[in-house]
């Protein structure tokens, strides 16, 4: 009984852990004639060094050969370091988007920097759009693939193309300390029992 107790507490410990991760998904997608692109989900800063505040243009622009994305409308930012991830998504030049909305967000692979909305609750909300008219993946020199950048306590994914992420599937510090600690239970559970186990008549 105590063995399954413990097993239980294990896994829910990791469960809630694992659930209650944040991230940020960037996706971009061949739409038609053009690539669309969003990004959403949640982000904690926590662990992350300001860098500086400034004001994000009106227009999102991706330079794939440095990692440089950005998206949402004109606002203030601020910007981090600490992000560790791929230096680039591609091979492609600056280019502007189209049409951008909702909130400024940006990445850069290549200085493992991450720009927010100011202010920004750490754990808040991130959700945006924007549409490159009259472009494909290829020509905006996106290289189709999944890019995964870590920050202290989160993730940004980059998706080029129809991937799929599973929130959670990387745990995050947290969530490792809770797996060993539970292993740790199944064990002094298991030796708990072997102690008390009565030796077998002859």
């Amino acid at each position: 009984m105590r063995i399954h107790l413990a097993a239980a507490l294990a896994v829910a410990a990791v469960s809630a852990s694992t659930s209650t991760q944040a991230a940020v998904i960037i996706q971009f997608l061949q739409d038609g004639a053009n690539v669309t692109v969003t990004a959403s989900g949640t982000f904690d800063q926590t662990g992350l060094t300001f860098v500086a505040g400034g004001a994000k243009g009106s227009t999102s622009n991706l330079t794939a050969s440095t990692g440089i994305f950005s998206i949402g409308p004109s606002g203030s930012i601020n910007t981090y370091s600490g992000l560790t991830g791929p230096a680039a998504f591609g091979t492609g030049s600056f280019t502007n988007t189209a049409t951008t909305s909702g909130s400024a967000f940006q990445i850069s692979g290549s200085q493992g920097r991450v720009s927010l909305p100011s202010p920004f609750t750490s754990g808040g909300p991130i959700s945006s759009a924007a549409v490159f008219a009259n472009r494909t993946l290829a020509n905006l020199g996106l290289t189709t693939g999944q890019y995964v950048y870590t920050a202290p306590f989160d993730t940004i994914t980059v998706n080029v193309g129809p991937f799929a992420t599973v929130p959670g599937a990387v745990p995050e510090p947290a969530a490792w300390a809770m797996m060993i600690g539970g292993f740790g239970m199944v064990g002094g559970a298991l030796r708990s029992a072997r102690r008390n186990r009565k030796p077998a008549l002859a």
